[in-house]
């Protein structure tokens, strides 16, 4: 009993172990800038508001989602240590503390969407042929 007991908690900690780091990688944005790329890009693939924009406008737009993408990053590090705490927890003495970590969804959420605008901005920067900023 006692080593059905021992085999029981170490595949709970090593389930734990694997759903906590089971994170999917993002969807790369289509090829459009590649030799060998299947499609090119035209002003229809942008929406209006965003085609309107100079490059000037778009260096300071990439600038804004830098910051806002920063933001978030620290907000997700900031509460990185006390969810690694309720998951060792959770994982060694008590399992529903694993329900106390935060996941940061909402951040997580922004900076998905800080990406897709940042992706669609360099589009527009490439279809424009706007030159590089040396900043960056």
């Amino acid at each position: 009993m006692f080593f059905r007991t021992n085999k029981l908690l170490i595949l709970i900690m090593v389930e734990c172990l694997i759903v906590g780091c089971a994170v999917g990688a993002r969807d790369l944005p289509k090829d459009f800038s590649s030799i060998d790329a299947k499609e090119r890009l035209s002003l229809s693939d942008f929406s209006v508001v965003t085609a309107k924009l100079t490059c000037s406008q778009i260096d300071d737009e990439l600038e804004i989602l830098e910051s806002d993408y920063a933001l978030q990053v620290q907000s997700i590090e900031g509460e990185r240590q006390q969810n690694q705490v309720a998951g060792y927890i959770g994982c060694v003495f008590f399992l529903p503390a694993i329900l106390a970590t935060d996941n940061s969804v909402e951040a997580k959420a922004k900076i998905e969407n800080i990406n897709r605008a940042k992706d669609e901005l360099y589009k527009l920067r490439a279809f424009k042929k706007c030159s590089s900023n040396p900043e960056r």
